[in-house]
């Protein structure tokens, strides 16, 4: 019911992250209006989508050319390095087994 009633009062009522800047903020909300041709860059207009105040400082040549530096590259030993990941419990609480409660017999 939670998701269901963010859903309902839209993008723009959730509680962002306080490190979340205005202009992140506003466009999430430019792309997530209920009118499909209100939303940003929608029906071909990508230079309206990146002409947006968040990506003022973007580099799309050096985006295009590879040239491009990471903000962050992480150190990797190998093809099976998992230190960079958060750990989980190996067992977690979901339900296994055979489903007999019947819920789609007639799906």
């Amino acid at each position: 019911m939670h998701t269901y009633n963010s859903i309902l009062r839209g993008v723009q009522c959730l509680a962002y992250p306080r490190h979340m800047t205005d202009a992140a903020k506003q466009l999430i909300c430019r792309l997530c209006r209920r009118d499909p041709q209100q939303r940003l860059g929608s029906y071909g207009r990508m230079d309206e989508l990146r002409g947006d105040a968040w990506f003022k400082n973007f580099d799309y040549t050096a985006f295009r050319t590879h040239a491009m530096r990471p903000p962050i590259k992480p150190k990797v030993r190998g093809a099976a390095d998992t230190q960079n990941f958060d750990r989980y419990p190996a067992e977690d609480s979901f339900a296994t087994g055979i489903d007999t409660s019947g819920w789609d017999e007639e799906f």
